[in-house]
C-alpha cells in the first residue's frame, strides 16, 4: 500500500510512517521543516523511518515541501492510496502571535489536501496518475524545489494505485474513542456513546 503521511517528521506523523515503513509498505512523508521544534529530532525522525523501511523491504521517500503547495500535494497524492494528514502549525502562542499564517497551514493546507483527493478520486478513472521523477537524495532544504530523498525503490511502487486515496486526519490518532469513552462522559454530552 502507498501510504502518504504529512507532517510526517514531526511526532505523530513520524510514528505513523515509521509503523507502516516498518510493516512492509510504500510510504511517502511530506514535511516543510518549520523550526517550530529543534530539527535535528525531526532529522532523527526520518533516520528512523527510513531504517525501519530498509528493513521490511518497504520504502521511506521524503517530501521536502509544504501542505500549501497545490502542484507538490496534487503530484504527491496522485500516486497514493492512503492519506494521513498530520501536517499543522504547532503552539498556541504562534497562532495568538500569527493567526493568518497558521491560518494557512492549518485551514487552507488541508483544504488543498482534501482538493487533490477529491481530483485524484474524479480522475482516477479516467486518466493513469502522473509518476514523479527520479531524482538523487539531498539533504539541503534551501531551495523551493521539491526534494524527494528516497530510501528504497521497489517495484510495486511504480505500478498504477489500484484505488482512490482514503483520506485520515488527526482525529485517528486520539487516545480516546467512541467504543472507549465511557457511558458517563456522554450523558454529560446529552448522548451516550455506544
Amino acid at each position: 500500500m502507498r501510504v502518504l503521511v504529512t507532517g510526517g517528521a514531526g511526532f505523530i506523523g513520524g510514528h505513523i510512517a515509521e509503523q507502516f515503513a516498518a510493516s512492509g509498505h510504500d510510504v511517502t512523508v511530506l514535511d516543510n521543516f518549520v523550526p517550530y521544534y529543534d530539527l535535528g529530532i525531526k532529522d532523527h525522525t526520518v533516520s528512523v523511518g527510513r531504517e525501519a523501511a530498509d528493513e521490511s523491504g518497504g520504502s521511506y521517500e521524503l517530501v521536502d515541501g509544504s501542505v500549501t503547495d497545490d502542484e507538490t500535494v496534487d503530484e504527491i497524492v496522485a500516486e497514493t492510496d492512503v492519506i494521513y494528514h498530520q501536517a499543522a502549525q504547532a503552539g498556541v502562542r504562534k497562532s495568538v502571535e500569527q493567526p493568518a499564517k497558521v491560518n494557512h497551514y492549518n485551514v487552507d493546507g488541508t483544504v488543498t489536501v482534501l482538493e487533490a483527493a477529491r481530483n485524484t478520486t474524479s480522475t482516477a478513472s479516467s486518466s493513469p496518475p502522473r509518476r514523479r521523477s527520479t531524482a538523487s537524495p539531498t539533504t539541503s532544504r534551501t531551495t523551493k524545489s521539491i526534494r524527494r530523498t528516497p530510501s528504497r525503490r521497489t517495484a510495486s511502487r511504480n505500478s498504477p494505485p489500484s484505488s482512490t486515496p482514503v483520506f485520515t486526519t488527526r482525529s485517528t490518532t486520539s487516545r480516546r474513542s467512541r467504543s472507549d469513552t465511557s457511558p458517563s462522559m456522554g450523558r454529560e454530552c446529552g448522548r451516550t456513546w455506544r
